[in-house]
């Protein structure tokens, strides 16, 4: 009779050259694609906003209040940037300015990178997310509990680099990958019981978007009242930092464009087919014109949702099941706001590494609906360039990375309440175990 060739020790050596291939495939694969991106379609459009925010802050400019401006400041930001991009060269400085939805602080320290030329800049920036990426991928395995091996280096490095929101965030020079290496350290530290170092990696977070504020709740519900305070007070204090240098009017103006948004006035962004936030989809399947019922409508399923998380978790609460509920809580910190692009998704990876660890933990079907989550997520694809999925019935085929995110959502819940319930089981037995045991025994 004829052996498979996927027996025994044959079946071990394949499977470890394949992840090793699969590894150095996806590492390849991603940097010759943000080469060719780089060197032939150059974007960098997000850093490109990151920078003349920060140069005007440096010149002294009112970028929340530009509205105020004066004649003279107007006709000198009605000057083209000149940046080497073609898409960049024509637009002028006061193109950039709108309703921006990034914190003083955090504008405070990209006008760092704006004393460079923007070419360097760029340069900077673009280090600045690699490393900070690597360094949260190697937190994130430490936390799990994953020994350093070639093998598992290879599994963690297709995760990672065969990851469409990891391209499109290093290519418009996003800002996400130093969320989750904030959120990473934030974890880390938590599970370390060093609460002040847990809340000031998440005030880091919460400067560059707000959402993430959500993850603070744990917290509270675990009994984590220094961590608790220490975001509150780091988060104040990093603000603060910054009014001499932008006045407070800038802080009351920024709070100002981050809760108006999605308000009246703003349909446009919230039914723009590249926001794949639950409201988007659900604006565009059911028609604009109900917008502000559609509004009131998933702000109660948004309360709803987190108050019965947050119940869960008071009534399983277990210490050492902080990872699975910064998993969960960073899932809906995506899930929940009005406004997600496909570069926010690279925060993801939070959730994925707790889950992948947990993942014996589901059923078959459970397992599969993350797969098949992740698959929706990391895959690129689009059908946002068809007009005929922009509203209506066909437009629920263009939510796909809304789906994934939705099934890596309940992925993480599952998890931990399989491990907060088994958890509790094992005390329970171990209780009664104790008590079998007579104190002559």
């Amino acid at each position: 009779m004829k052996k498979s060739i996927v027996e025994g020790e044959t079946s071990s050596v394949l499977l470890r050259a394949f992840l090793l291939i699969a590894g150095l495939y996806a590492l390849a694969n991603h940097f010759h694609t943000m080469l060719r991106l780089v060197l032939l379609e150059p974007n960098f459009l997000d850093f490109a906003y990151y920078y003349v925010w920060g140069d005007l802050l440096n010149h002294g400019a009112n970028l929340y209040q530009h509205g105020q401006l004066d004649p003279t400041t107007i006709a000198k930001l009605s000057k083209p940037v000149g940046f080497i991009i073609p898409h960049l060269q024509t637009r002028t400085y006061l193109s950039f300015l709108g309703e921006v939805n990034y914190s003083p602080a955090f504008i405070g320290v990209l006008s760092l990178f704006a004393r460079m030329s923007f070419e360097n800049a760029v340069l900077a920036w673009t280090i600045v997310n690699y490393t900070a990426l690597v360094a949260a991928v190697l937190v994130l395995i430490n936390i799990a509990g994953v020994k350093f091996h070639v093998l598992n280096l290879a599994f963690f490095s297709f995760i990672v680099f065969s990851f469409q929101p990891l391209i499109e965030c290093i290519a418009i020079g996003q800002s996400n990958i130093l969320i989750l290496f904030f959120l990473s350290l934030s974890l880390y530290f938590g599970k370390a019981d060093k609460h002040s170092l847990a809340g000031f990696f998440l005030s880091l977070a919460i400067q560059i978007k707000p959402p993430f504020g959500l993850i603070a709740l744990i917290f509270t519900v675990k009994g984590m009242r220094k961590a608790f305070l220490s975001t509150v007070v780091f988060y104040v204090l990093t603000s603060l930092v910054t009014v001499p240098v932008v006045g407070i009017n800038a802080h009351i103006a920024y709070f100002r464009n981050v809760l108006l948004i999605v308000g009246p006035g703003h349909e446009g962004v919230i039914a723009w087919i590249k926001n794949l936030s639950f409201l988007s989809a659900a604006t565009r399947l059911i028609g604009l014109e109900y917008a502000p019922q559609i509004r009131v409508l998933v702000l109660i399923i948004a309360i709803a949702l987190l108050s019965f998380v947050i119940a869960k978790f008071r009534l399983l609460h277990r210490k050492e099941s902080l990872s699975a509920e910064f998993a969960v809580m960073t899932s809906l910190a995506l899930l929940l706001p009005p406004f997600l692009e496909e570069h926010h998704l690279v925060v993801l990876y939070l959730p994925i590494f707790v889950i992948m660890v947990s993942l014996h933990s589901l059923n078959r079907g459970w397992q599969a609906a993350f797969i098949v989550g992740h698959l929706l997520v990391a895959l690129r694809y689009s059908l946002s360039r068809f007009s005929a999925f922009s509203f209506g019935l066909p437009s629920i085929l263009q939510n796909g990375k809304l789906y994934g995110l939705i099934l890596i959502s309940i992925a993480a819940f599952l998890c931990w309440e399989n491990a907060s319930i088994h958890s509790m089981n094992s005390e329970n037995v171990l209780h009664r175990q104790r008590n079998m045991f007579t104190p002559w025994a």
